[in-house]
């Protein structure tokens, strides 16, 4: 009888232990199992990379689990992609999402038995609301490309020309003012600030030159025959509209200048000139005309009939494309390419009134729109391919005076009335893709 009893014990045991070792009847992440010891893929939260991806983050808790996989749900299109990741992992890069989705993204372990179950989630959904930063400035502003200087202009009252060049330095999103200068006391005067930050050029009927801000140094020159100025992408050349049918290009480290007649295409001088970033060619625009020239052969090399807002027009970084907006009062008017290798032009389908424009890093640019948004256009195959509108906070909606962007279009101060009683607001767009129930 004892031997009975000490054999059905043994039996006992032994079966005990096959259950614990049997790889088929023990789960430790399977929920209904007693030996679950809970899932090593939670926590599951999300870092804005860029506008086209994110990283994915989760607490890889434990070593049992034999690899990852996360399902990324296109929630509007209803498409759905799969990834298979190795074990020991705790992060994940998703690419090439369109920002006018909405994502939801699922996590689970993968085991060596069929055990499978998602056991964290997040959906996000791109913000298209910039930041707004307040400043102590009023009225229009230049900045520089890299965001870290600007100049803003004061005037004795709203109706009158300005009277005081205001230099202020920029960090983050705090602003200090340098100093304020007066370059003329009365006329119309012109100004801009080089992509650098470093120089201002200035224009008068009677005067042109430059003022070193760096080293408080002005550097002018008489002259009765100037009317419009603008300096150079590189900050190397100050490029000058002469009455007397002359371009002239001054490079300001050599101090030389040389001088393009443009009597048989323009008669009456331009409304905007510009320079390609690499100093290959130069855009001049009326109301009625766009030509661009050659400054290396001193040539025209392309001229249209178009009449041309010289605010909305400018090179792409590599100067391979130039684009225009065909200017019209009465009807909106869409925009125009023109590429300078292959001489082809070619334009988007959605006409608009585009108040500025401004080429941005990474073949892209920025452009406003009259009522209140902003637009990021993308080239694909030379073709414009806008994405999304990033809307103005309501305080500034509708109410735009003067705008313009760093280079890589994060940074856009935005004046809607020229007066010393209403701030300039400063926008920063943030790559943000945020979390959504």
């Amino acid at each position: 009888m004892k031997s009975i009893l000490i054999l059905i014990l043994i039996s006992f045991l032994l079966a005990g232990c096959r259950k614990i070792s049997d790889p088929v009847s023990v789960n430790r992440y399977d929920p209904e199992s007693e030996y679950f010891t809970g899932n090593p893929a939670k926590g599951l939260n999300v870092k804005t990379l860029s506008r086209s991806s994110v990283k994915l983050i989760w607490r890889d808790s434990s070593s049992f689990e034999t690899g990852y996989k996360i399902e990324r749900t296109a929630l509007n299109s209803g498409k759905i992609d799969t990834f298979m990741l190795n074990k020991d992992v705790n992060s994940f890069i998703a690419e090439n999402l369109d920002i006018s989705e909405t994502y939801k993204f699922r996590i689970g372990a993968t085991l060596d038995r069929p055990y499978f179950s998602y056991t964290d989630s997040v959906t996000i959904k791109y913000n298209p609301y910039p930041e707004m930063v307040t400043s102590p400035i009023s009225g229009p502003v230049q900045l520089s490309d890299n965001s870290e200087r600007c100049i803003s202009f004061t005037s004795p009252s709203q109706d009158s020309e300005p009277d005081q060049i205001n230099i202020y330095n920029i960090h983050g999103n705090d602003f200090s003012l340098l100093r304020t200068k007066s370059f003329f006391r009365k006329g119309t005067a012109n100004y801009f600030l080089s992509g650098d930050g470093r120089f201002i050029a200035f224009s008068r009927y009677d005067i042109y030159g430059y003022y070193d801000i760096d080293n408080d140094k002005m550097v002018s020159f008489q002259d009765l025959n100037v009317r419009k100025i603008a300096i150079s992408p590189d900050s190397r050349n100050i490029i000058i509209d002469h009455s007397d049918s002359l371009l002239i290009i001054w490079n300001i480290a050599a101090n030389t200048r040389k001088s393009l007649n443009v009597y048989k295409y323009f008669t009456s001088g331009f409304s905007s000139i510009q320079m390609s970033p690499d100093n290959h060619y130069a855009a001049c625009s009326d109301w009625d005309k766009i030509t661009i020239f050659d400054l290396e052969s001193m040539s025209l090399c392309y001229s249209a009939g178009i009449p041309t807002n010289g605010e909305v027009m400018g090179f792409s970084d590599n100067s391979e494309v130039f684009f225009f907006h065909c200017y019209n009062y009465s009807f909106a008017q869409p925009l125009y390419f023109y590429n300078l290798k292959n001489k082809k032009i070619f334009y988007t389908k959605t006409p608009g009134y585009y108040q500025y424009m401004k080429y941005i890093r990474n073949s892209e640019f920025i452009l406003c729109y009259s009522g209140g948004k902003v637009y990021f256009w993308k080239l694909e195959d030379d073709i414009p391919k806008i994405e999304i509108p990033v809307y103005f906070p309501k305080e500034i909606d509708g109410r735009l005076l003067g705008i313009s962007a760093s280079s890589d279009g994060s940074f856009m101060p935005v004046s809607y009335q020229y007066t010393d009683f209403l701030p300039t607001y400063f926008l920063r767009f943030k790559e943000n893709w945020r979390t959504v129930k």
